[in-house]
């Protein structure tokens, strides 16, 4: 793949090195020309800096032969409007924009644009490493972040999975039985075993 990343820090220098090691075509736009020095000695894709929204830079950046552009700078605004000129002006279908306020989601969406909440993330997080004791999974579907919270507690047994108490906006999932074979949650009538672990989901605020 050929893909774009638009900002320079630490997320965006993770992300190039990753891809390049994987063997795609990367480039990267940093604001400050002084950003690229931070770039591991072995990348080998292009580099260019310079105001991340101006065609003419991101066109150097070779926008045009693009299959993926990532937005990645922390600043929410400009990230939308880099991934709106992507998507609408060079016709890219596949663009990703981080968006750090979580309010902001919603305008991201409405223009077809792919988001990562790293707020949302850290939050789902850490509540669940405060409030339970438990193992948590998350996965994206589409501009939606599901967490999948697995539980252990030996007040379950006996009773049935409709009758765990849940936090709020969470279902019911799934359930390993004691030998770790998965299966889901279609009868909740079905009591819970000794030893088997619960399988919570919601959706991250």
């Amino acid at each position: 793949m050929n893909i774009l990343i638009v900002g320079c820090g630490k997320v965006g220098i993770r992300l190039a090195e990753f891809f390049c090691r994987k063997g795609h075509e990367v480039s990267i736009v940093a604001k400050e020309k002084s950003q690229l020095s931070d770039l591991p000695e072995n990348f080998t894709g292009l580099s260019v800096s310079g105001v991340l929204m101006d065609t003419d830079i991101l066109e150097k950046a070779g926008i045009k032969e693009c299959d993926a552009v990532v937005v990645v700078d922390d600043d929410d605004n400009l990230n939308i409007v880099i991934a709106q000129i992507a998507k609408d002006v060079y016709n890219i279908e596949d663009v990703i924009a981080v968006v750090y306020d979580s309010a902001r989601e919603h305008i991201f969406e409405s223009l077809g644009l792919k988001t990562v909440c790293p707020t949302n993330s850290t939050v789902a997080v850490l509540k669940n490493l405060v409030m339970r004791d438990s193992t948590n999974k998350m996965l994206n579907f589409g501009n939606t972040t599901t967490t999948f919270t697995t539980r252990f507690d030996s007040r379950y047994v006996g009773k049935r999975l409709c009758d765990i108490p849940l936090y709020k906006d969470e279902i019911i999932y799934g359930y390993y039985t004691a030998d770790g074979k998965f299966s889901l949650a279609v009868d909740l009538e079905r009591v819970v075993k000794e030893n088997e672990k619960v399988v919570m989901s919601s959706e991250v605020d």
